[in-house]
């Protein structure tokens, strides 16, 4: 993938950049992310690779927004749509008592899931998808980040609580060491 070869070498960027404005690079690759779609109605779509897809090139444009600033990188910054929404408001953790309904037993679901459970399936992907807001066209990799700063906060918190053991919280989060060699 594109933005997967470009993030491993952050200076083929700027070279990039030398030969065409920020905004120009990155505002097709923004308004094909704030159009991503899946066929909601394929049982057989795996959820994984969308996200990791999604994901990698949401992260080059969140490079480009971090490297050379939100207002260098966007059209319109303030505008409409998911990811400049996302940009300005994606590491805001919401209030519980602030979130919908449908937000909140979401976030439960994928607490449990995380930290009680066998882990993430495509069942609970989808259930983001159809079980929040009923007939909404959006995509998975859309409301797991609305939601994600959030569940991350809550899980951190019921470590600090201690609700949540560490290893506990490593392990939903997948988190590991990497071991020492010498």
């Amino acid at each position: 993938m594109l933005s997967a070869a470009l993030m491993k070498d952050s200076n083929l960027i700027d070279q990039i950049f030398l030969h065409t404005s920020i905004p120009s690079f990155i505002e097709p690759i923004r308004e094909f992310l704030d159009d991503w779609t899946i066929d909601e109605e394929d049982d057989n779509v795996e959820h994984q690779p969308i996200y990791e897809q999604y994901n990698s090139i949401l992260y080059l444009i969140c490079f480009c927004v971090h490297r050379f600033g939100r207002r260098s990188t966007l059209d319109d910054p303030d505008g409409p749509g998911f990811v400049r929404t996302w940009l300005r408001e994606f590491s805001k953790a919401k209030w519980l008592d602030m979130l919908s309904d449908e937000d909140s037993n979401a976030i439960g679901t994928w607490i449990s899931a995380l930290f009680d459970g066998d882990g993430i399936s495509d069942d609970l992907v989808r259930y983001v998808l159809t079980g929040i807001g009923g007939n909404c066209r959006m995509s998975p990799p859309y409301k797991w980040l609305l939601i994600s700063t959030t569940l991350f906060s809550q899980s951190v918190s019921a470590y600090r609580q201690g609700v949540l053991q560490l290893q506990a919280l490593k392990d939903g989060f997948e988190c590991s060491s990497p071991s020492k060699q010498y």
